[in-house]
Parts: structure tokens; sequence; C-alpha cells
């Protein structure tokens, strides 16, 4: 995939719960037109020994929007590898934002739901 964003700021939202559910939202990276597949790469950290289990796509979810944020498409991650340090990451390289309002401003958005404690290592975004 040509292009590539990585995160410089990110929005963080929380809901009640215990451990809270979380949102985290990239800012916007311009395309220079319109993206149809988008390619969304997240790190799970496995730094807690007490690390509950979860479910990648149930608990974890990982989204595309090519409008700024006005309109996500959810991908489908899999586990990619496991990195020497026990962090895993899943991806989903092949996220069909086409049929989104045309738009050129690319976002990432990833929940953790069910009030797992999650640790989001790192994510990346492409797209083509």
């Amino acid at each position: 995939m040509p292009n590539t964003s990585y995160p410089i700021q990110l929005e963080l939202t929380t809901t009640t719960g215990d451990p809270p559910a979380l949102t985290l939202v990239s800012n916007a990276f311009v395309a220079d037109t319109p993206p149809s597949i988008g390619r969304i790469h997240v790190q799970i950290g496995l730094d807690n020994v007490d690390r509950e289990a979860f479910t990648i796509n149930e608990d974890i979810t990982a989204e595309i929007s090519r409008d700024g944020g006005t309109t996500f498409t959810e991908g489908t991650l899999v586990l990619k590898e496991i990195l020497k340090d026990g962090t895993e990451a899943y991806e989903d390289n092949n996220v069909n934002i086409s049929g989104q309002p045309s738009g050129n401003q690319m976002k990432y958005r990833i929940k953790t739901l069910n009030n797992k404690a999650i640790r989001i290592h790192g994510a990346v975004l492409q797209w083509k």
C-alpha cells in the first residue's frame, strides 16, 4: 500500500465500566485521491501478566474512514505475527471503503469493548 499514516495525536474517550471501554480516533491524514481500500494494523501488548483473555473483533475492533470520521467501515482483524516481546500484531489489509462517501480525510478508530483490559501498543493506517 503506497500511503501510510502514523498517529501524531489521538482522541481518547472512555466510558464507565471496570475497566472502562476505550475509543481511540486518529487525526485525519490526507490522501492524494479518494482511496477504495484501506489497511489497519493494531499491536496489542501482552506485558500484563494477569492480562484478561479477549476475543479479537468482539472485545477490540478497528475501523477506517475516508470522510474525516463521519463514516467508518470495520475491518476483520486477524493475527499477523507475534513479536519477540510477545506483542500480538493484528491486521486487515483489505478493508473495502469504496462504499463510504467520497473523501480523502483518512482516519482510524480502535475500540475496546465488553470492559476488557487491552493494551494497545501501536496502530498503522494505509490506503490505496
